[in-house]
């Protein structure tokens, strides 16, 4: 885990836009199997179970820890924009 605490609102950004692309196989068989399905889902006949089932986990895992993360970030204290300037109020 990261700690953010005291950090500036540059670090915190950068910091998210410097993470990696999360490759999910789960994602990566609904790639390859839409474009050879015509209904909504594609059919997952061809799929070993074992896999189907260590996907569909690895996307419930990562949607819990996106889910984690966000509750995380929602309780962040405030971080004051000193250096923003907005010229709008500068009425």
């Amino acid at each position: 885990m990261i700690d953010l605490k005291g950090q500036s609102l540059r670090v915190l950004t950068d910091v998210l836009g410097d993470l990696a692309p999360v490759e999910l196989e789960g994602m990566r068989l609904l790639a390859q199997l839409r474009p050879t399905s015509s209904g909504l889902l594609p059919s997952t006949q061809s799929i070993e179970r074992a896999t189907l089932r260590r996907a569909t986990s690895e996307i419930i895992d990562y949607t819990g820890r996106c889910q984690r993360m966000r509750s995380y970030l929602l309780n962040l204290n405030p971080v004051p924009l000193t250096d923003l300037i907005v010229t709008e109020f500068g009425l």
